[in-house]
């Protein structure tokens, strides 16, 4: 009997990435207030990153912790839409005001 492997249980297997190997057991954790990273595409390995969802105000405070951190720079997906577009500068400008707050 021929035993297939995911994309993402060969990468696992075969990578040496401490980030890779903490995505991975993130993405057991359902989306939630407290996780906002969604991993489907990531799982399918359609992609090697994560997605933050849930309300501007919880995706910005996810992105303002990292601004608080020292990011400046954020690598974004091409969005699908201008809608989709206009989302992520909603969730960028209530982690901006987050930060003004504090």
């Amino acid at each position: 009997m021929e035993r297939r492997v995911s994309g993402l249980a060969l990468a696992m297997k075969v990578s040496d990435s401490r980030w890779h190997q903490q995505l991975a057991a993130l993405g057991k954790e359902p989306v939630s207030e407290t996780n906002p990273y969604w991993l489907g595409p990531f799982q399918n390995y359609k992609t090697f990153c994560p997605y933050l969802v849930g309300s501007y105000k919880q995706v910005g405070r996810e992105l303002a912790r990292y601004r608080e951190l020292g990011f400046t720079t954020f690598i974004l997906d091409v969005p699908v839409s201008r809608e989709e577009f206009d989302h992520t500068a909603a969730a960028f400008a209530s982690a901006t005001a987050g930060l003004a707050r504090a």
